[in-house]
């Protein structure tokens, strides 16, 4: 009786631990580092990035650059794995570029929002119902 109680004991623990494992592994993650935006698509409009275009994590904060003006502002991670991006505000330069000057205006305000994590290879994909940003960690 003992052998067969230290059996289930045994066989319990195994099977809880391998669930914690798989739960683990699955997590999407955005930790602090340097990310390459590698695509953006708003309103299933699909946005050319600028090249100067970054996205950093450091700290609970998001910072980078929008083509030509900084910005930044403050994130959390949710419960249910999400992430919020809130506050994000920026520097006011004039662009040369007309459209530097669009792309800023419709990424910032999309990224002033919550958004999924998921994985795609090395690829982080944000998404919510308007807007999905693929960024990778440099």
């Amino acid at each position: 009786m003992k052998i067969y109680l230290l059996a289930l004991v045994v066989l319990l623990s195994v099977g809880c631990a391998d669930i914690a494992e798989s739960n683990t592994q699955n997590k999407t993650n955005l930790s602090d580092g340097e990310y390459k935006i590698i695509s953006i698509t708003i309103n299933n409009d699909i946005l050319e990035i600028p090249q100067k275009a970054t996205f950093n994590i450091k700290d609970n904060r998001v910072y980078g650059n929008a083509g030509c003006n900084n910005y930044f502002g403050g994130f959390v991670k949710n419960d249910d794995g999400s992430v919020s991006f809130f506050t994000i505000g920026s520097t006011r330069m004039l662009c040369p570029d007309g459209y530097a000057n669009q792309f800023e205006y419709k990424y910032l305000r999309s990224l002033d929002s919550t958004f999924r994590l998921s994985k795609n290879g090395k690829d982080i994909i944000l998404e919510n119902p308007s807007s999905k940003i693929i960024v990778n960690k440099n």
